[in-house]
């Protein structure tokens, strides 16, 4: 770590901290272990500002964070996410299309071997989704049952990749953001990875 970036870093988040508040603030020890930890994760500066902007805003009873430490859930969540795009996406050559998600499926179910589970599941779901379900909840489906459908060797490979991305924030999540972020890169690669964009993009819910 370079020491004059860290403490530059830390005392931009001082200042922006301190405009909210609109008064001075002086960083605890506890703050700057978090910050600390902020600049080791290379958690960008933007998604702070944004997470603190949020904080800006009272709540129902009209309050605010008083403390930066306050303000580390919602960080390291939002960073989460921001890892989880990351790994579904890392090393993707799928480019997302411009034709129907609901043709993609299809082109899915004729690519697929006699006897494809995965084939049989995208029929049922897309068969409810042309009967009025939902789109989301046609997508939340596919999302809980995709693993089990896939052939086992596009499943594995998925994993490793997954695995293999994860590797460098192993130890930077929480175990229930590791799990969380795992399972839905896990699922967001695969549907990239299998053409099946999500139904819902093809203009929501009704």
């Amino acid at each position: 770590m370079a020491r004059d970036e860290a403490a530059c870093y830390a005392r931009a988040i001082e200042q922006r901290w301190s405009a909210v508040l609109d008064e001075a603030v002086v960083l605890s020890r506890r703050d700057w272990s978090r910050i600390e930890q902020w600049y080791a994760l290379g958690i960008p500066l933007g998604l702070i500002d944004e997470v603190i902007a949020e904080a800006a805003m009272p709540n129902r009873r009209g309050n605010r964070p008083r403390r930066l430490s306050d303000l580390a859930g919602h960080v390291e969540q939002a960073w989460a996410v921001v890892v989880e795009g990351r790994i579904a996406t890392e090393g993707s050559t799928l480019a997302p299309g411009s034709v129907d998600p609901a043709t993609c499926w299809e082109g899915r179910i004729e690519d697929e071997p006699a006897g494809s589970a995965l084939a049989g599941l995208l029929e049922e779901l897309l068969s409810r989704y042309r009967a009025g379900e939902a789109p989301s909840i046609v997508d939340e489906e596919l999302d809980r049952r995709l693993g089990s459908a896939v052939d086992p060797l596009t499943d594995a490979t998925v994993d490793r990749e997954v695995e293999r991305e994860l590797a460098p924030y192993r130890d930077r999540l929480s175990a229930e953001q590791l799990a969380a972020t795992r399972g839905r890169a896990r699922v967001a690669r695969l549907r990239r990875r299998l053409d099946l964009p999500r139904l819902a993009t093809s203009g929501g819910d009704v």
